[in-house]
Formats: structure tokens, sequence, C-alpha cells
């Protein structure tokens, strides 16, 4: 609708140049210079070639190049919800904006570490793809609110539908608040603020938190570094030759291996997945796990999203199966993962030891949680 083609920049360097092509398909390519001294911004899907890519082959048809880019730079919850927002107001039919569009409007503003610039804006829409991207820059870029409620509680009436994050700054840092749900109001015994402490005391790295107004999260990103700069990060669907559907915890540890190299970052996921199983986070999708470009490598992010989350209520399942089991997930299972990624027996005892320790106190709050999600489900 707007832009035939859109480059693409880490920090102030260009990446290469996503651009339409005919038959509705988009490209990308690396420029010379970044084939030169980058790298791979997604090395199994997207390897540093000199070619163009223009989509990967995945169960269910093709996933094109700029929706990969657009998914990994977008929260669903504001980004997507504020951009829609902001093309309703002028009036324009979503059905016609493109992915590329999209990149365009969202510029710098987004998550992931990776930034957009349009190279040619059509010549009829300059004028109206201006006045949508000044309008973002205000929308997407907003100063922390007097009152977070009722940012939350007006969020409906002014865009459409209730946010469930706000993206902002607190003393000059780049945080995430958190909306409560009808489930959850954040606190010390409570929510996510809870989980995130019983993580620290299993041996997670995980950000830090803090909580706003009596009932709000607050998440410090880790998206950026110390002195401001962006960091790439990718989540890990992002990363597969299948960013659809349900996969294994072997596939994601063996995933860690291969990208990072190190048995160290594999060992952190394997934890990861020990907490998923004991503190009981069936909402374990592959977008719940990220990899940083940190110092030249690959490593595994600090963990997020961690609640309570027992979404399919009627068979408990895991959203990822740990060797091939979904709902009743034994140490057996646990160790046939670690044993199929080559970490150690004595390596997996301990850590599982020490999560199942440090979760030991949620065993008596599971049952009272599991009742309150049980009874919103039903008619």
């Amino acid at each position: 609708m707007f832009v035939e083609a859109v480059d693409v920049y880490y920090r102030n360097a260009k990446i290469g140049t996503l651009k339409q092509y005919r038959n509705n398909l988009v490209g990308l390519a690396y420029t010379g210079k970044w084939l030169k001294e980058g790298f791979s911004i997604s090395p199994f899907l997207l390897p540093l070639e000199k070619t163009t890519f223009f989509y990967k082959i995945v169960s269910g048809g093709k996933y094109s190049v700029d929706r990969l880019l657009f998914n990994i730079s977008v929260y669903d919850g504001y980004h997507k919800l504020l951009i829609d927002y902001i093309l309703n107001i002028h009036n324009c039919a979503l059905n016609e904006v493109s992915y590329l569009d999209k990149l365009a409007i969202l510029a710098g503003l987004g998550i992931g570490g990776l930034s957009y610039r349009p190279v040619k804006i059509k010549a009829k829409m300059t004028k109206l793809f201006r006045s949508i991207c000044a309008q973002a820059r205000v929308v997407l870029d907003m100063a922390l609110p007097d009152s977070l409620e009722q940012f939350f509680e007006n969020s409906t009436n002014v865009y459409g539908h209730r946010l469930t994050a706000l993206f902002t700054q607190i003393n000059k840092e780049c945080w995430i608040i958190k909306s409560k749900n009808e489930h959850w109001v954040c606190s010390e015994n409570n929510g996510e603020y809870y989980y995130t402490n019983i993580a620290r005391k299993a041996g997670l790295d995980v950000p830090e938190t803090n909580i706003l107004e009596n009932k709000y999260l607050a998440v410090k990103r880790f998206d950026y570094a110390e002195n401001g700069e962006k960091i790439l990060s990718l989540p890990a669907y992002a990363l597969l030759e299948k960013p659809g559907g349900r996969l294994d915890y072997v596939d994601l540890l063996n995933l860690a291996l291969k990208l990072t190299q190190s048995k160290e970052e594999t060992i952190k996921l394997f934890r990861r997945m020990c907490f998923n199983v004991f503190a009981h986070d069936h909402d374990d999708h592959f977008s719940k796990f990220t990899f940083l470009y940190v110092n030249n490598k690959w490593r595994v992010s600090p963990n997020y999203d961690l609640n309570f989350s027992k979404l399919r209520i009627l068979d408990q399942e895991h959203y990822t199966s740990v060797d091939g089991e979904f709902r009743k997930i034994s140490i057996k299972h646990i160790l046939q993962v670690a044993e199929k990624v080559n970490i150690p027996l004595e390596t997996a005892e301990r850590v599982i030891a020490e999560v199942k320790a440090a979760t030991a106190c949620l065993q008596k709050k599971i049952p009272m949680w599991n009742r309150k999600y049980i009874l919103s489900a039903l008619p």
C-alpha cells in the first residue's frame, strides 16, 4: 500500500533491503558491506550469503521474510494493536497494509534490536504515510503515565482494545509494564513477580523486576545494553526451520547447543525446562525462549513470562513436550532429555534437585490457583 522497499538496520549499520517482488513475494538481500563485516541475523533461516531470501517452506505453507521480521519486532498485545489503531484512525483498510508497510511504520520503536527505514514510498501515499509515521512516534513512544490503572482501564476506549502492556522509560531505562488480568493481581505472593522471585532462587537468570501501584509488574528490557545500545534478540521460533507448530525441549536444547556452541548456555535452558515442569508453567511455547547476540556470539536471554499457567485445564498439557510427553512428565523424561543433549547425569540431577527445592513452596498455592483457573473456564 505505502512502500515498495525497506532498509533493515542494526544499530546504525545497514543490514540489507527488504524489497517487494512479483507474485507478492518479499525478498531480503544483505549488503556487500554487511556480508564482509556483519553476521547472520538468523543463522539457520537467513545465513550470511550473497543471495536474496524470499521465504522458507514450513508446515502449512510459506513463511515470508517480512512477516518473520515483523513478528520478532513486535509485542502482540502492544505494538500490533497500536499500529492497527493508527491505521484505523487514518481510515486505512488493514487488509491492504502489508508487513512491509508495518515495518516501515514501526521504524526503530519495536523490540528485538532491528529497525526499518522506507526506501521508496509510493508517490500518492507520501503525505498519508508521513502522517501515520508521525502518529506512530507519539503512540509507540509513550512516557510513563501518572496513573497506570487509568491508562490500562481507558485503553479500550482510546485504542479499541485493552492493552496488555506498556513499553516506556523509567529513569532513562527501557521497561515493560504489564497489565494485571482477571486472574492475577501482581504482588509479593502472587502472579509473575512472585514466580520470577522463585525462579531466581531456583538459579534462573531473570531480568530486574518491580511492582508499580501495588499491582502492575515492571520488567527491565534485556534487548538494550547498559550504554543504551540495542541488542539483537531472536525468539527460538525465528531460528528454526519450522517456526510454527509444537516441538520438544530436545529440539530447543539442541538449537541452543548448535547456536551458542556452549554447554553452559544449553544447561541454562535445561534449568528453565525443569522450572516450567515443577512450577506448572504450561504456556511454554517457543516464543518464550530467546537468544541474544552479545560480543559477537549468541547466548540465552534472561528468563521472562514466568507464571502459573495451566491453559489446557482439562488435559493439563505443556505446549512443549519433554522427551515426547506433554502431560505426565516425570524425572525420567527430564533425564532422558539431558541424555539426548549430552548433559552429564550428575549435572542434570543437581539442577533438578535445586529447582525442585526452590519450587516446593508453590505446591500449597497451586491447588488454589488451579481452582481459580478451572472456575474461570466454566460457562
